[in-house]
């Protein structure tokens, strides 16, 4: 697919799908993104949101593989009902669900958030089901590194020290792995509370495949910057006990690690593709420098100083 798709072109798609020569599909309702970009669609009444690929998806991202996972999920019930999906553009289109806030305007850190967070990550942990892919952030890495080599582009000029550190540090620290069903992209945006009803859902599944559920954990307390008081909360709630082990701690630590070092060589590729993510990719950066430096230093290193 090319790499950008006008505005027209979505909604002849849209005219097409929904049977309606006048549908008047425009970008003005932005709904929010960073891999891909959403926007609310109106159809005889009722709301849709449209979610647009970003650039380079197409090489991250097996659409394939996203709607076979996204079917295999659908028992749970915590994904928003898709009406449309085009494995060939990456366009999907859901059904707007109405009175619903994601966590982060909610507040990630309010008990609500972390219980119902933690429900959910049980319960996908735990689905008889598996998926046929597997999410592994050092091959991601290695598929990032490939793109940046397409579009000549440069990376931190101690990339390659800092990855092997992280990859000896994990081989040191973890000694056991899971593979389950993980979302992958767990950060509090992608959950949504209906405030009316009460229920939540896990949206957006396109990273995911089966990984350690450790992942999905540590992605939830690193992108959401919770503080030691939610975390350990959350901890509690999830594996049903506050005494872990320094396995699960160390892997969680590792986890967090090696997010920042994934999502900030993610926001290089987009950032030589022209878009505004250079804060971004320097601020996660930065904090894994620190914070490797941190762990291998200081065994018991704490849990709740990695978001910072």
């Amino acid at each position: 697919m090319p790499e950008t798709i006008t505005q027209q072109q979505v909604q002849s798609i849209l005219r097409k799908f929904f049977k309606d020569r006048r549908l008047n599909y425009n970008r003005d309702h932005f709904a929010g993104g960073l891999t891909n970009y959403n926007y609310i669609c109106e159809e005889k009444g009722d709301l849709f949101v449209v979610r647009e690929p970003g650039v380079h998806t197409d090489k991250m991202i097996d659409r394939h593989i996203e709607l076979l996972n996204t079917e295999k999920i659908r028992p749970l019930g915590v994904n928003s009902e898709t009406v449309y999906f085009d494995e060939k553009t990456g366009i999907k289109v859901s059904r707007f669900i109405k009175n619903a806030h994601n966590f982060a305007s909610i507040g990630p850190y309010y008990d609500i958030c972390i219980t119902n967070v933690a429900h959910i990550l049980r319960s996908l942990h735990r689905m008889d089901a598996t998926f046929d892919n597997t999410f592994d952030w050092k091959k991601e890495l290695v598929v990032y590194e490939g793109i940046l080599k397409e579009l000549h582009g440069s990376i931190f000029f101690d990339y390659q020290i800092i990855k092997d550190r992280l990859i000896n540090l994990a081989e040191k620290k973890v000694t056991h792995f899971e593979a389950v069903p993980c979302h992958n992209d767990t950060v509090p945006e992608n959950f949504l509370r209906d405030v009316k009803s009460g229920k939540s859902y896990l949206i957006d599944w396109e990273y995911s495949g089966m990984n350690d559920p450790a992942w999905d954990v540590a992605m939830y307390i690193l992108e959401s910057r919770l503080p030691k008081s939610a975390i350990d909360s959350f901890l509690k709630a999830y594996y049903g006990t506050g005494d872990l082990g320094a396995d699960v701690m160390n892997k969680l630590k590792i986890m967090c690690l090696a997010q920042d070092l994934l999502w900030s060589t993610w926001a290089v590729i987009r950032h030589y593709s022209g878009e505004d993510f250079l804060e971004y990719m320097c601020t996660r950066y930065e904090r894994l420098r620190s914070k490797l430096d941190c762990v291998e230093r200081i065994p018991d290193y704490p849990l709740h100083e990695m978001v910072k």
